[in-house]
């Protein structure tokens, strides 16, 4: 009988209701084994030492959330196993917002003792770690199948500035199709690609350019200032670097350090020995010559010789002799929609009161040509020269060279032949 009062004592002082297994505190109706209330505020104490403020350990539930908590603000809340008494800590919220993992005492928000995993949620969510500043969101993680990266996010997506291919170890930079097959990728936009060595008024580097004037691009391997050589050698631990071949500010070609002497060709001395500058002893080398100017443009009305710059040879020869020279020469007619067919000439003078005809050619209208063929003229003892020349002979104006936006360089080759 006491039994039974003891009883219904407790039950009326937790209004609880026992049905079945399932218990109810201020709760009707139970389905679990353990219910509360559907009113929000404290569900459980584990610890409290009566104080007005109704500090506590325990857990409750406020504004959608639940709430496990500390009884000042200078807990921790540590997750484990084992028992009060004999405890291991896997992870720890430290007061300040720290969280550990394997870690006692975290130093940073997130402090890591091991390895971390993210993986991919779906194919459209690649695991990454973002961050974001007051202004910029920033990402450092998987920016697709295959490819680990660095760069920015907006609205939800990564847009990878520096990656790589986990399957390749290919790199790129700010490159959209990486990884290919160079081991190190750069976008595709001109300008400066690696700098070596930031100088006061400019860089030492590697770029890619694309000037005005030019419908093609080339590599730039440059210095930091206009007195400063360009030079290819060898490094060794005890010497430092060891020049073999440099380009000097003013264009001079230097091999081994020396510059040679005005005159000068550069030749070689056998596969076992380094090139040197020597005075060329065979009259009958060939010597070829590049224009030196851009697209020489002669007009409509023009049908006089038109020199082409850079296209002229000195020699000197101890007896009669012939001379053979070849050319190839680009020539375009782009004057107009509706301009017809241009006639020119190459010819050759030899200042002595006498030229020489050597082609006669045509380029039609929106066309390009190349003219290019070799004549064989006689020469006396003495001082010689050569200049070529074109001459229209009618139609619009021509471009000889290319047009202005791709130049072509026009050359001939001079020999000795007899």
């Amino acid at each position: 009988m006491k039994k039974g009062i003891a009883l219904c004592g407790m039950v009326a002082v937790f209004s609880a209701k026992m049905i079945a297994q399932n218990v109810g505190i201020n709760k009707t109706n139970p389905r679990f084994p353990l219910s509360f209330s559907n009113k929000s505020g404290q569900k459980i104490s584990f610890w409290d030492d009566g104080n007005e403020q109704m500090s506590n350990y325990g857990i409750g539930v406020l504004n959608g959330d639940l709430k496990i908590h500390t009884y000042t603000k200078d807990d921790d809340i540590v997750f484990g196993y084992g028992n009060s008494t004999v405890f291991n800590e896997k992870f720890r919220f430290k007061a300040n917002g720290f969280l550990g993992i394997g870690v006692s005492d975290p130093q940073f928000y997130l402090d890591v003792s091991g390895s971390a995993w993210l993986k991919q949620k779906d194919p459209q969510t690649p695991p990454a770690l973002n961050f974001m500043s007051n202004s910029n969101e920033n990402f450092a993680g998987m920016a697709g199948n295959n490819v680990f990266g660095f760069g920015t996010s907006f609205l939800g997506k990564n847009f990878p500035v520096l990656q790589m291919n986990t399957n390749t170890g290919n790199m790129s930079y700010y490159d959209d199709s990486p990884l290919n097959t160079s081991a190190f990728n750069f976008s595709k936009a001109y300008g400066q690609k690696i700098s070596l060595y930031p100088g006061t008024t400019g860089d030492v580097g590697f770029a890619v350019l694309n000037p005005v004037g030019y419908n093609y691009s080339f590599l730039a391997l440059y210095s930091d200032n206009p007195n400063a050589d360009v030079a290819i050698g060898y490094d060794q631990y005890s010497n430092g670097f060891n020049e073999r071949f440099a380009i000097k500010p003013t264009g001079a070609l230097a091999i081994m350090g020396n510059r040679g002497n005005t005159g000068n060709l550069l030749q070689s001395n056998g596969p076992g020995l380094p090139a040197s500058w020597g005075t060329n002893t065979d009259a009958n080398t060939p010597v070829m010559i590049y224009g030196t100017a851009g697209s020489v443009v002669i007009g409509a009305a023009n049908s006089n010789l038109t020199a082409l710059p850079g296209l002229t040879n000195t020699y000197n020869l101890a007896a009669p002799a012939q001379v053979r020279i070849d050319y190839e020469i680009e020539v375009d007619n782009y004057a107009c929609f509706a301009c017809g067919q241009a006639v020119f000439e190459i010819v050759i003078d030899n200042r002595q009161g006498s030229t020489v005809l050597v082609s006669r050619d045509y380029v039609d209208n929106d066309k390009i040509t190349t003219a290019r063929g070799s004549v064989v003229v006689d020469a006396p003892a003495g001082t010689n020269y050569i200049d070529m020349y074109v001459r229209k002979i009618s139609g619009p104006e021509i471009y000889v060279g290319g047009s202005p936006l791709d130049y072509t360089p026009y050359y001939m080759i001079f020999e000795i032949i007899d």
